[in-house]
């Protein structure tokens, strides 16, 4: 038997037969009929691919039939989804996390089974979407099927929407308006013309008349644009309707168009919503459209709005200022920040709107501002929207943005100077409290709408340069990128996804900690938006940022960085009486295992691989590729073979012809480990081992790996007289760090302490140091993974490691000059400290050119 169908629209498409439900760009066409009979089909794929009747979707949701399709598909299969831009539903993504979908379906069609979860599911629930079009945001609003019906049903019956109007999608469907263009069009059983054009692209307009578009809806953005292309001087003859939401749009631009409505017989509608009401709560009678340009309208049909003064109570004086609270069956069923939030039902009887607005004696409502578009400067409240307005009135064209310290004005047009100094003069706060810059281009988010938080960190990022600070690094965002060398990060992105790696990680985990009083667990992979709201959080709540004084936390792989590149730096420097001092490299090699685990596990379990290599390319691969460059045709001792420049030297060169560049060989096994660990990942049944027996996974490698080297060691030795320093010796080491993530309980942790010591001893015998540094560097990690230390020092030993690198890449050369051109060799001690020091000062000189120069680079790339 069929399972029951209840009223809602998307449970009844097939009542309007063989009408055309959705025409692509390429002129497919889908009946009614045809899309339910689809969308049952993919319905009961979901369960088939999970197993489960009724489980949680992530959906790419892109303006194609196969996504429509997908969408419709699980609403009537009762299952609830997640609506994402494409390219988001990721794995190691924060929302596929912390919400464990059942399953992905991805911009392709194609289903992947996702990490599940037995949390209960609303029998209401509909779908999730982030607030206000952001595609990184993890607080999604949870929406019901009534919600949606409701809403689309309201919509359909102001725009008098009937079965032969046909819509196009000039928004993207993960966004709510977008999507409430489907809800109502399909509930009139009218047409949806889908497309990604871009409404200045050439042939948006003849795919206009292709289509026979009667309807079009946008936000300012979208209007911004057809005023560039010219589109108020050719419209469609088919035009009935033009809608706009999404944002205010200029009084001026209204009457535009309001007047361009009234000439051309078509209707003019300015409306008013939020993703926490499904999408639309007010509307704009159009015949009012001319006589109020600058208010919202009435509510929407089955809705209502009331105003609420600071103390609670109703404002019911017409112009008087409160804030906007809507009731009605759209209304939010609340916001979800994890799975287990999924089943709760609807928690709020209506929707405080946070916007700021006033009644006219006629009912109709008007905005006057935001409640979060407020900044306290100097003890005066600056509102955001107040200072646009006087920019327009002086003849500039601008965006204002800011915090507690600073207003931020994004010009336009017009000069930055005389822009500032009327801010300055007509707001009464000091001069140093605004800045002004010039930006043509302003970010936007897939919804069209301005990206205010890109924004306002372009700024903050501009000024701070400007005033030549370092304190860029007030802000996740700028702690990152002084991490990582890059001057401008997308909000979105994390750490880890970003391809940070172990030399980035201590910087970045200091920043982290000092802005937060902690390092969240797995703050690797939260987006910096996330973090930069528990920043700002902790700032509200008057925490400062610890003093000098203070203590923060370091990981032990700091110190023990910095003791292994001692190690190596003394036991070059004297190797015939040194045995005990060899093995820094063995600890380094242990250390980059272990930060690959730490930092990149979550991306590698599900496949992804090229942010981490991406990462490793940038801070190894270039800076040695640039070195071996540079010297290279200066060096005597060291053959001239493409090898170095492929990273196969160790594979091709003998000791001898490696000559003044024979440590490089712990460069390119090193590299040669991650690729091996990367190309592991990208197996799906590895992957798959490593989820659920990660330490005893770990130790199989190790003896695998350790099985190689000694094939390696007798079958091809490259002539260096002390085994293999290609990457088949060293794989095993590599091993151990990442053994060393995944050792938990204490039997894990004396079990591979004893197998480390084992092979070590079994490798290099007991009259070498390298076994002992070994073992004693893996105790430490395991027990000891982190330490409590001074600020000030914290930060000296995290500025030396981030040097380590260039250090271990220079000392060579560093070797060479002392040897050669300064004839030091002969005073063993003096040459001994010189290498080590000389070592670590160039180090320290070339890794800040190199972050100087790299930074350069982004800074040229920045919006202007």
């Amino acid at each position: 038997m069929p399972e029951p169908r209840s009223e809602f629209f998307t449970n009844t498409l097939e009542q309007w037969g063989d009408r055309t439900a959705l025409v692509a760009e390429d002129g497919q066409a889908v009946s009614y009929a045809d899309l339910a009979a689809r969308a049952d089909r993919f319905g009961a794929s979901l369960k088939a691919a999970s197993t489960r009747q009724r489980g949680l979707l992530v959906l790419e949701m892109t303006n194609t039939v196969a996504a429509v399709t997908a969408y419709l598909g699980a609403l009537r299969a009762k299952w609830p989804v997640i609506l994402v831009a494409e390219g988001k539903a990721t794995f190691d993504a924060d929302l596929v996390k912390r919400f464990s979908p059942d399953v992905i379906c991805k911009a392709d069609g194609t289903l992947v089974a996702g990490p599940g979860s037995a949390e209960a599911l609303h029998e209401d629930l509909a779908i999730l979407l982030s607030t206000s079009g952001s595609t990184g945001s993890t607080k999604l609003v949870r929406l019901s099927h009534t919600n949606i019906h409701e809403n689309a049903r309201s919509i359909a019956e102001y725009l008098g929407l009937t079965p032969d109007r046909v819509a196009i999608t000039t928004l993207p469907m993960h966004y709510t308006y977008g999507l409430s263009v489907l809800h109502s069009f399909l509930l009139a059983g009218g047409t949806v013309a889908l497309t990604d054009l871009s409404v200045i692209d050439p042939t948006f307009r003849a795919f206009l008349d292709r289509v026979g578009a009667t309807d079009l809806a946008g936000v300012p953005y979208t209007y911004e644009l057809l005023e560039r292309s010219g589109f108020p001087d050719n419209l469609p003859a088919t035009l009935r309707a033009m809608t706009q939401a999404g944002g205010r749009l200029a009084p001026e631009i209204v009457e535009r168009y309001g007047l361009l409505a009234s000439d051309k017989g078509f209707e003019f509608f300015v409306m008013y919503g939020q993703t926490e009401a499904t999408a639309r709560m007010a509307w704009l009678p159009p015949k009012q459209t001319l006589a109020h340009p600058d208010c919202i309208g009435i509510a929407i049909p089955g809705g209502r709005f009331e105003l609420r003064a600071e103390d609670g109570a109703i404002i019911s004086t017409a112009g008087v200022a409160g804030e906007l609270v809507y009731h009605g069956p759209n209304v939010m069923m609340g916001y979800g920040l994890t799975r287990a939030d999924l089943g709760n039902g609807p928690e709020l009887p209506e929707l405080a709107t946070g916007d700021i607005a006033e009644r006219l004696d006629n009912g109709f409502y008007r905005i006057v501002g935001r409640m979060s578009r407020f900044a306290k400067i100097a003890g005066l409240r600056i509102s955001f929207d107040e200072v646009e307005r006087l920019l327009r009135a002086g003849g500039f064209e601008g965006i204002a943005t800011g915090n507690d310290s600073v207003v931020l004005l994004a010009l336009r047009s017009g000069d930055i100077r005389a822009a500032r100094d009327l801010i300055v003069e007509k707001c009464g706060i000091p001069a140093a409290s605004v800045f002004a810059f010039a930006l043509a281009d302003l970010p936007v988010l897939a919804s069209g709408k301005v990206d205010m938080v890109t924004l306002r960190e372009t700024g903050l990022a501009l000024l701070a340069s400007e005033q030549g600070k370092a304190g860029r690094t007030r802000t996740i965002a700028g702690i990152f990128s002084r991490a990582m060398n890059r001057a401008h990060l997308p909000e979105e992105e994390s750490f880890a996804s970003l391809g940070g790696d172990s030399l980035a990680y201590v910087t970045a985990s200091i920043g982290v900690e000092e802005l937060l009083g902690t390092t969240p667990e797995g703050w690797e992979t939260m987006p910096i938006r996330q973090l930069q709201a528990l920043a700002d959080a902790r700032s509200a709540a008057g925490h400062e940022a610890p003093a000098g004084g203070r203590k923060l936390t370091i990981g032990s792989d700091v110190p023990l960085r910095l003791l292994a590149i001692s190690l190596i730096f003394l036991g070059h420097g004297y190797p015939e009486k040194t045995e005990m001092l060899r093995g820094g490299a063995n600890v380094l090699f242990a250390l980059a295992g272990y930060s690959m685990a730490s930092i990149h596990l979550p991306m590698l379990l599900e496949g992804r691989v090229k942010p981490f290599l991406r990462g490793i390319f940038m801070r190894l691969v270039v800076p040695y590729l640039l070195i071996v460059s540079l010297l290279l045709p200066i060096t005597a001792s060291t053959a001239k073979s493409l090898s170095w420049f492929t990273l196969t030297s160790t594979i091709f060169l003998t000791g001898e012809q490696r000559g003044l560049f024979y440590s490089f060989w712990f460069i390119e096994s090193l590299i040669h480990a991650m690729l091996i660990t990367c190309g592991l990942f990208l197996i799906p049944p590895f992957r798959a081992m490593v989820r659920r027996q990660p330490f005893m996974m770990m130790l199989v490698l190790v003896a695998c790996s350790y099985a190689l080297a000694l094939i390696g060691r007798q079958y091809w030795p490259n002539g260096t007289g002390e085994g293999n320093i290609s990457v088949d010796g060293w794989l095993y080491v590599f091993f151990i760090g990442w053994a060393i993530h995944f050792a938990k309980d204490l039997w894990q942790k004396l079990a591979l302490i004893a197998v480390t010591a084992a092979l070590a001893l079994q490798e290099y015998g007991v009259d070498m140091g390298r076994p002992y540094w070994l073992t004693a560097a893996v105790v430490f990690m395991l027990f000891i993974p982190t330490l409590r230390l001074g600020t000030r020092l914290c930060k000296f030993l995290i500025h030396l490691t981030g040097a380590t690198y260039f250090m271990y890449i220079f000392h060579p050369l560093v070797g060479h000059i002392l040897r050669e051109v300064l004839h030091l060799k002969s005073i063993r001690l003096a040459y001994i400290a010189a290498l080590y020091f000389g070592s670590v000062f160039v180090g320290l000189l070339m890794s800040d050119l190199w972050q100087r120069f790299l930074l350069a680079i982004q800074k040229a790339r920045m919006p202007r």
